[in-house]
């Protein structure tokens, strides 16, 4: 695949295909672009462009009859001649058959590529030379993929008070995540969920009953988060536990924000393993009025992955897959990798009541997103890895 595209000229012949589109103009970072656009597609990817090639020529789009070879061919020609000192380069990723085909065939006379990125197949295939395809290196940083699709991040708010390192709370993260049922269990009593439910993990001095069915696996993670400093001054006498949360950041960190940290923290890792180019967590996100927020987001191949991570009390609730979908949309709908990610695990239910997971799993389905419950989070690497690789929903 070229490099030096200082003096290129990008023809977009463009049927709908938003995201491979734009991102290969985002890598290609050429002089000027002319977008061909099917003449029974709306919402050409102008504006789009512009946002990302700010230096770039871009004039107003060229309708194409999508059916007929010579009207392509001749918008081709066109184009050219509107930048006759520029080195055309063609992109053929979104176009319809006839389009492709006249591309092809102007870029073999010109000598140039016709680019076509297979992102199924992770490469960028140059039709004048088939045989020759480029692994596909679409290098995106998470706030240039947001801006891309006009969306414009939202700085941090003010950081919570912590008594703890960013370091330890990692560490006590990977320890919960790969802790099983006990720590599943634990944190589910921290948060006041277990035997105490008027209880919260707030600031401040606790005193609970510890739970007759615990066993030393459990006092082992209670254990585990005082040496880390998440919680201090643990005592057990009888059946009560007293302990104290140091600061809010802590009583944050057991109420949910553990989860988004360990996702980050294996984001981090695929990242060094470049599986991931980048990747981010708990990024706010404002579209014109409207505000969203995605736990987390990672960018590779030029496409993205998002999670959301939800450590709560009843995790198979439909509005939750909505928020996910949400975000989904504004950042390029079924181009998107989604998964639901919750310490959760599936239980028999209480007697006289229905089990909520497997209408939950069918929603999840209809929505494209990947469910990893607690039972999954010792493995969330390899999830990852997998849906980059081998996606249980792939791009349309």
């Amino acid at each position: 695949m070229e490099r030096s595209t200082s003096n290129a000229l990008l023809i977009l012949l463009w049927g709908g295909r938003v995201e491979p589109t734009i991102v290969l103009a985002h890598q290609l970072n050429p002089a000027a672009v002319v977008c061909l656009v099917s003449r029974d597609r709306t919402n050409p990817p102008v504006g789009v462009l512009r946002r990302v090639l700010p230096q770039a020529v871009i004039p107003d789009p060229v309708e194409v009859d999508p059916y007929r070879t010579a009207a392509t061919l001749d918008a081709l020609e066109e184009a050219r001649r509107r930048f006759p000192d520029l080195r055309p380069i063609v992109s053929v990723t979104s176009a319809t058959v006839p389009m492709t085909v006249a591309g092809y065939e102007m870029a073999r006379h010109w000598g140039c590529p016709a680019y076509y990125i297979n992102t199924r197949g992770g490469e960028v295939l140059d039709l004048t030379r088939p045989d020759e395809p480029d692994p596909l290196r679409m290098t995106v940083k998470v706030d240039t993929y947001v801006r891309i699709h006009g969306l414009e991040p939202i700085p941090p708010e003010q950081a919570t008070p912590y008594a703890t390192t960013p370091e330890t709370r990692q560490a006590a993260a990977l320890k919960l995540a790969r802790g099983g049922r006990p720590a599943v269990e634990v944190l589910a009593w921290l948060r006041g969920t277990g035997a105490a439910p008027q209880e919260t993990a707030a600031q401040g001095a606790k005193h609970k009953v510890w739970p007759g069915h615990f066993t030393a696996a459990h006092r082992g993670v209670l254990q585990m988060l005082e040496a880390h400093g998440v919680i201090r001054h643990v005592r057990f006498s009888a059946r009560q536990v007293s302990f104290e949360i140091p600061q809010p950041g802590e009583g944050e960190f057991l109420r949910g924000d553990w989860l988004e940290q360990y996702v980050l923290a294996v984001g981090q890792e695929l990242r060094a393993r470049r599986v991931f180019y980048d990747c981010a967590a708990g990024v706010r996100l404002r579209s014109g009025a409207a505000e969203r927020e995605v736990d987390f987001i990672a960018t590779f191949r030029g496409m993205v992955l998002i999670a959301g991570c939800k450590a709560v009390k009843r995790p198979w609730k439909k509005a939750y897959l909505d928020e996910l979908g949400a975000v989904a949309k504004i950042l390029g709908g079924d181009y998107v990798t989604r998964l639901y990610i919750t310490d959760g695990v599936r239980t028999p239910p209480s007697p006289g009541r229905s089990d909520p997971f497997p209408a939950f799993a069918q929603q999840a389905a209809q929505q494209r997103a990947v469910i990893v419950t607690g039972d999954d989070l010792p493995r969330l690497d390899e999830v990852l890895q997998r849906e980059v690789e081998r996606p249980t929903y792939p791009p349309r």
